[in-house]
């Protein structure tokens, strides 16, 4: 809380015109897409009845961290199988089924058993390196690992490596019975946060009796770029860099997750520069308008409100639509004003300018008075007895 109120210093100007009596109302709704889960929002109200008053209210943080959580929206069971997927984009903190990129048997035979072994290879998440695998569901409960050995019911059948998605990955993920049929040392996947199970066949049919249970991770997924982190921003302190996604940092914030899709993901060519577009819009940084930006993401972090789920990039996929699916976890429409990438949130506002009696016609101010109940226009419609 203490650095929420270090950020947060907001004037909401409220202004009651004379003979009106009634001052401005603000709210915030959320509609989030794909599987993109959301983080709480709703609507904050403000009134003031002073006839010919100018009331300047100060930004509740308390008020506001009342707000009601949604619910979630998507299907996250669900895994992507193509030849060409799109490419999955996680933010926040949430679970994904995973792309299935590779699936085979292999082992020739042991016993009596031919290709008893079974790899399959998924991608969680491009943008990487992403904050980390927080835990791997089997049937919905989480497995224990001790190293790449899963523990308790699965011991002996299943092993699992991950990598984060490091730019570039260094070695690519192996099979746990030596070399997997068309996977080689060529597969990195690098900048891409994945995964290689080992399932080893059971051949009295107990441990995989019904098959392979649904499967996923829940992981904290992309890290973000804060101007606020930024020495080079005005009024900025930090290590961040736009032009670096070294120096990002893991945060669930909708509207710095937002900035950081706009911007763009990618990945480094062999002379190590930035140059390959992976994810995102692309919007170079003197295209942001940076002071609203900054407001916005206040604003979330004042509310709590967070972006959690899985975009996905690919053709025929809006980018601008999945830009206003982050924004909308914390009550935002991205914008383009004045040729800058923008963005429109609810929020208390700062009064411009205030109004006085003094800001009326010259001269003496008259209020006609009500009329009396003779001159009012009778509503009421006479009807006729009936004959007795």
């Amino acid at each position: 809380m203490a650095k929420a109120l270090q950020k947060v210093a907001m004037i909401a100007g409220v202004v009651a015109l004379a003979a009106t009596g009634f001052g401005a109302v603000g709210g915030a709704s959320m509609l989030l897409g794909n599987t993109v889960q959301a983080a709480s929002l709703a609507a904050t109200v403000s009134s003031v009845a002073t006839v010919a008053t100018v009331v300047s209210v100060a930004a509740s943080l308390g008020a506001q961290m009342l707000m009601k959580k949604p619910g979630m929206i998507g299907n996250v069971n669900q895994v992507t199988i193509s030849a060409n997927a799109a490419i999955p984009y996680g933010v926040g903190r949430s679970f994904y089924a995973g792309s299935q990129l590779h699936d085979v048997g292999y082992g020739g035979k042991v016993g009596k058993t031919k290709n008893p072994f079974l790899a399959k290879v998924y991608v969680w998440s491009g943008g990487g390196p992403i904050e980390g695998i927080e835990s791997f569901l089997m049937d919905w409960q989480a497995v224990p690992f001790s190293g790449i050995t899963a523990l308790g019911y699965y011991n002996d059948w299943l092993y699992v490596r991950h990598q984060l998605g490091a730019r570039p990955e260094p070695v690519a993920l192996a099979g746990h019975w030596g070399a997997v049929p068309d996977w080689t040392d060529e597969h990195k996947l690098s900048g891409m946060a994945a995964s290689i199970l080992s399932f080893r066949f059971d051949k009295d049919n107990k441990v995989w009796a019904n098959g392979i249970p649904a499967f996923g991770v829940v992981g904290n997924w992309a890290r973000v770029y804060d101007p606020r982190n930024d020495s080079t921003y005005p009024g900025g302190e930090g290590a961040h860099r736009f032009d670096d996604e070294d120096t990002f940092e893991f945060d669930r914030n909708a509207a710095l997750n937002a900035i950081t899709y706009a911007r763009g993901r990618y990945a480094i060519d062999a002379d190590g520069n930035q140059t390959i577009k992976v994810v995102g819009c692309g919007f170079p940084k003197e295209a942001f308008d940076w002071p609203q930006w900054v407001a916005f993401a206040n604003v979330c972090e004042a509310n709590g409100w967070k972006s959690d789920g899985t975009l996905f990039d690919g053709p025929g996929i809006s980018l601008w639509d999945n830009l206003k699916r982050i924004c909308a976890a914390g009550g935002g429409m991205p914008v383009i004003s004045g040729g800058l990438l923008s963005v429109r949130f609810q929020s208390p506002k700062v009064a411009l300018d205030t109004i006085s009696t003094d800001d009326f016609a010259d001269g003496e101010r008259v209020i006609p008075g009500m009329r009396t109940y003779r001159d009012r226009i009778n509503t009421m419609v006479p009807m006729k007895q009936p004959p007795k």
